[in-house]
């Protein structure tokens, strides 16, 4: 929609244009009017319209003076006049002004109309001409700017003339390299559509060169998706007035935008030539935003503590580590699960190895849920952990596995003495049934997928003894069943019981019992064993 300013001294005549033309079907809006020219050139100072309509005769400023006026202030507003007086010499003036065109009064509207339409006909195709120029501008300056950050061309002179045909003033200036990047980008990018995210950029750019005006001028270009890319190019004061920009861009952003924003400064290089070196050192700086955190101004001075290997080998946790995460985790224990996130965590130097930490750690909590879900119904239906995450910085990598890792628990938790006595019933059938057989702590703990140590802490608490004791009475009970059948000799009940050495049999039955088997088989049976049962000793 273009804007139009009308003028003219007599009310009636304001009014039905303003009444009579149905402006929005011929593609204007009404953007003011005046009733003499001096009070119509203010007015125009102001709204910047692209049409003027305009009497010809009125009192304090004419309208051929208003023309040579707008003629001399801005030669694209386009000018319509109008005029009561049916004269050649009025109609000629216009014109010699730069009226586009003429209509006289009374005003037939249909003619207007069609005036109108040919007005806009023009204000379109300068329109497309100045947005395709502006549009090749930018593309060639962005190609320049780029060149800039590969070091080409190396030559000074021939980087500050190219700068100067792009009506980019950087020769004598001081440089630096921004790198203003969104925070939480995918969350950004599920919330608004891409042209939302490129209309963000845009107005960043805007905002970027209101608070960077007092030190210079600021040029984008294009970094990522996630990421607008700034060239600062200003007088060499002190560092501290290009500080005072950056705090202002930053606060300005929080100010305007929906979503905070991370800057990574280059720093101040006196040529040219040095542009690559700042944009290096900005993108070097943006990277730590994943162990700073977010909505910072990040630049050289303020990373001291900040890992500066990218490359490294990521320390993740050993098998014995995860062992005990897992005690910790059965043991319903969350501190001691943040705590051995943080040990996990403390030594990675890159977002690359922090990642590949937080897989290591969703692949333990699909294994233990898929390990517990038969005896847990909490954890059959809780939600798989995601193996994709964008969290952007170690802190919510950190919090996001403390959040999972801790309903992993809550769910346990809340399975409670239901599935802890699962759990022991499990091992007890366990027990009944491979009791023959060599079984031991660890062997039944794996049988129901947990760890030995806290398979030992629970059974104790519901059986009243630990796991040993509870099998030996098992085998023992067992023994005196097959030493009441006389078929059977005291060696082969042993093996029968999971004891291959007689004599290790017969010290455990006699610690449990108080006689030994043959004791047993003679006194309380009340009949003796066969002599070759025992291989020839009293057992």
């Amino acid at each position: 929609m273009y804007k139009v300013v009308i003028v003219d001294d007599e009310d009636v005549i304001r009014e039905g244009l303003k009444t009579f033309v149905d402006w929005n079907r011929v593609g204007y809006f009404v953007a003011g009017e005046a009733e003499d020219g001096a009070m119509a050139f203010e007015l125009v100072q102001d709204l910047q319209p692209d049409l003027v309509i305009t009497d010809i005769k009125m009192p304090i400023c004419t309208g051929i003076e208003l023309m040579d006026k707008l003629r001399n202030y801005n030669r694209d507003i386009r000018i319509i006049v109008l005029s009561g007086y049916n004269e050649f010499q009025y109609a000629t003036a216009a014109i010699e002004a730069g009226a586009v065109g003429y209509l006289l009064k009374p005003i037939k509207f249909d003619k207007l109309h069609d005036l109108l339409a040919s007005v806009k006909e023009e204000l379109d195709a300068d329109a497309f001409a100045r947005t395709r120029s502006e549009y090749v501008g930018k593309l060639l300056r962005y190609d320049f700017i780029l060149q800039l950050l590969q070091r080409h061309p190396a030559n000074r002179q021939e980087a500050e003339k190219r700068a100067a045909e792009l009506d980019m003033p950087l020769a004598g200036r001081c440089c630096d390299v921004w790198l203003a990047q969104f925070d939480d980008y995918n969350d950004l990018t599920h919330r608004y559509t891409k042209d939302e995210m490129e209309s963000f950029k845009l107005e960043l750019r805007e905002t970027a060169a209101e608070a960077i005006r007092p030190i210079g001028d600021v040029y984008d270009f294009p970094c990522d998706d996630s990421s607008l890319g700034l060239l600062i190019a200003g007088d060499c004061r002190s560092k501290d007035d290009w500080r005072a920009a950056a705090s202002r861009l930053l606060n300005d952003a929080n100010n305007r935008f929906p979503f905070r924003v991370t800057l990574g400064i280059g720093g101040i290089f006196r040529t040219i030539e040095e542009v690559h070196e700042s944009y290096l050192i900005a993108r070097s700086l943006i990277a730590k935003k994943f162990f700073l955190g977010k909505n910072l101004i990040i630049m050289k001075g303020n990373t001291s503590e900040v890992p500066d290997t990218a490359d490294a080998v990521s320390p993740v946790p050993t098998t014995l580590h995860m062992e005990r995460l897992i005690v910790h985790m059965q043991s319903l224990e969350k501190d001691k699960v943040r705590e051995y996130v943080d040990e996990a965590f403390a030594s990675v130097s890159s977002r690359n190895e922090a990642l590949n930490v937080y897989y290591l750690f969703m692949q333990l909590v699909q294994n233990f849920m898929d390990r517990f879900a038969l005896s847990n119904s909490r954890l059959a239906h809780l939600k798989s952990p995601d193996y994709q995450s964008h969290k952007e910085t170690l802190a919510e990598l950190k919090d996001e596995i403390n959040q999972f890792l801790c309903l992993v628990v809550d769910a346990m938790a809340e399975g409670g003495a239901a599935s802890t006595n699962s759990m022991i019933g499990e091992v007890k059938k366990f027990i009944e049934a491979q009791y023959a057989h060599e079984i031991s702590l660890e062997s039944a703990a794996r049988h129901i997928h947990v760890h030995p140590v806290y398979l030992s802490k629970i059974f104790k608490k519901d059986s009243g003894v630990n796991f040993i004791d509870y099998l030996t009475e098992v085998r023992v009970a067992k023994a005196k069943q097959f030493l009441a059948d006389t078929r059977l000799k005291v060696y082969k009940v042993s093996e029968m019981v999971g004891y291959n050495d007689p004599r290790h049999f017969s010290k455990i039955f006699k610690s449990a019992v108080g006689v030994t088997p043959y004791e047993y088989r003679r006194g309380v049976l009340g009949f003796l064993d066969d002599p070759a049962g025992s291989q020839g000793q009293k057992l």
